[in-house]
């Protein structure tokens, strides 16, 4: 959800910072997914779930199992 244009001309008149949680934590894009992963948030698919678990090592036959008890 974006910030109405008035409303954020109207803080940053008023010396505000508006930017996003990425920026204000300072976050690599990498370190922003894994955030999202971990609060469970609606945009990160099942592809960048899956691919992250293989990236740490989690073989192709263990993801399987996983999702086949799911």
């Amino acid at each position: 959800m974006a910030m109405q244009k008035h409303k954020r001309e109207r803080l940053e008149s008023r010396g505000w910072k508006v930017g996003t949680v990425d920026e204000f934590l300072d976050l690599t894009s990498e370190e922003s997914r894994v955030a999202k992963m971990e609060s469970a948030d609606t945009s990160v698919s099942l592809d960048l779930l899956i691919r992250s678990l293989l990236a740490l090592g989690v073989t192709n036959r263990q993801v399987a199992a996983v999702l086949a008890n799911a």
